[in-house]
């Protein structure tokens, strides 16, 4: 995946959250985060490993997880994730780990969910994490627009600075 965002040549990479608690490295997935990103927030399963959430709120799985990654991060790893918050703003882009409403745990999966969100904010673009699934969602008029993306689509600034995304 680091070849790919090399190759892409971006300009700024940002994470939102889930450092840690997936895998079997995390203290690496701090560092390599710490030293890429430009901007990192904090999510829900890092909150849980860092003990700021109780674990209870996860399924079997996750939960051994996040109780083994905590047992393994170190006092680096630790201090970076715990001066993250879940939420944030760049250049004008509104960042949230999960929605504008819960930055923590709200799935933004529903049209309901995207509504909200977007109308908490008045950034022109908003990126959201957590779900796990590739969106990309707008709103013109209060009517929402948008769905499933595929991997690689990106949204292109236009001529009067507003986000459009390829169809």
């Amino acid at each position: 995946m680091l070849r790919e965002v090399d190759a892409a040549s971006v300009d700024a990479v940002w994470c939102l959250g889930d450092t840690v608690g997936y895998g079997p490295r995390p203290n690496e997935c701090c560092d390599i985060v710490r030293d890429r990103a430009d901007h990192c927030l904090v999510g829900n399963h890092d909150l849980v490993v860092l003990g700021e959430l109780t674990v209870s709120d996860f399924n079997d799985e996750a939960a051994a997880a996040a109780v083994w990654t905590a047992d393994v991060l170190t006092p680096e790893s630790r201090t970076f994730l715990a001066h993250l918050k879940p939420y944030g703003e760049v250049d004008g882009v509104d960042l949230f780990h999960a929605s504008a409403r819960d930055p923590v745990w709200e799935y933004v999966l529903t049209e309901e969910a995207a509504r909200a969100t977007l109308e908490l904010s008045d950034a022109p673009l908003v990126l959201v994490g957590h779900s796990h699934v590739a969106l990309a969602i707008g709103s013109e008029q209060g009517q929402l627009d948008g769905g499933d993306t595929a991997p690689r689509v990106a949204p292109e600034l236009g001529p009067g600075g507003e986000w459009a995304w390829p169809r």
